[in-house]
């Protein structure tokens, strides 16, 4: 919360600001970033806040607030698992660096948007992420795995049993008549959402990866995981999810950590859904 102080000189009177609060996550009363009382100096960020998760409190957690913040800091003794829901403009903003060094920045995706797709055929969005540095430490991992389609849904979706889903490359038993487990997309710039793995035309598939699209003008370093994998199947004969996308836009990428849009795990040995899109335009 920034506080201010009234100065008046000349018969003129300004506001000037004192520079912004550190707030930690500490976690007591609920999951909410919402609740004051979730946060050790009892009140909620504000733009261009310094948000630091560490060992104060390892509790999950969602960030349901519409802010930007000034940085975003999970620690390497941070262990839990940070979600982003949706929200109406799906931009995930911080005007400093983000560093995720321990735990999870999970990212919800609508499934119910158009995206790149159309009203018939829709291909769901993902999270726009904009940050000048961007680090993802050994251990920790930024994701939107399996957070594409459900099982059997999305432009790709399997269809039947041992069906896989199809995005960036085709699903096992994929149907050239209906498109069902086909590729969609672009290789290029690529948005869309992971479509489902199947079993027996509907449910037990693994649910598609999601997406993330980041605009980080500086260095992105990735020495942990930055993933949009297709969901596991939850069925012993079904297959997993198809991967998702991720699109680099811009700066510099190092690290030796892992991006992947890979799909899950089938139950069937030979039975897949297709892998996901990756492009690196930096």
């Amino acid at each position: 919360m920034k506080h201010f102080v009234s100065i008046s000189a000349f018969c003129a009177t300004a506001l000037v600001a004192y520079a912004s609060e550190t707030c930690i996550w500490r976690g007591t009363n609920s999951k909410e970033a919402k609740e004051a009382a979730n946060w050790v100096h009892n009140a909620v960020p504000q733009d261009g806040d310094i948000v630091v998760f560490d060992n104060t409190s390892s509790a999950a957690y969602s960030w349901n607030i519409t802010i930007v913040p000034g940085s975003w800091t999970q620690t390497a003794d941070y262990s839990g698992n940070v979600t982003v829901p949706v929200c109406d403009s799906m931009h995930f903003k911080v005007n400093g660096d983000i560093t995720v060094n321990g735990g999870n920045l999970v990212f919800e995706c609508d499934r119910t948007a158009v995206g790149d797709g159309s009203e018939e055929v829709k291909f769901g969005q993902g999270y726009t992420i904009e940050a000048v540095n961007l680090t993802v430490g050994i251990g920790a991992s930024m994701n939107s795995d399996g957070k594409g389609f459900a099982s059997s849904n999305g432009p790709g979706g399997g269809s039947g049993q041992y069906a896989g889903g199809g995005y960036g490359g085709g699903g096992a038993l994929r149907n050239l008549t209906t498109g069902k487990g086909m590729t969609y997309g672009t290789a290029a710039a690529p948005t869309a959402l992971g479509s489902g793995g199947s079993y027996s035309n509907a449910g037990g598939g693994g649910t598609g990866g999601g997406a993330l699209k980041l605009v980080v003008p500086g260095m992105t370093r990735i020495d942990g995981r930055l993933s949009v994998n297709g969901g596991n199947s939850a069925h012993s004969t079904g297959t997993g999810g198809s991967g998702g996308s991720i699109w680099i836009v811009e700066g510099t990428l190092a690290g030796s950590g892992t991006i992947s849009a890979n799909c899950g795990l089938s139950s069937v040995a030979g039975r897949h859904s297709g892998g996901g899109r990756i492009d690196i335009s930096s």
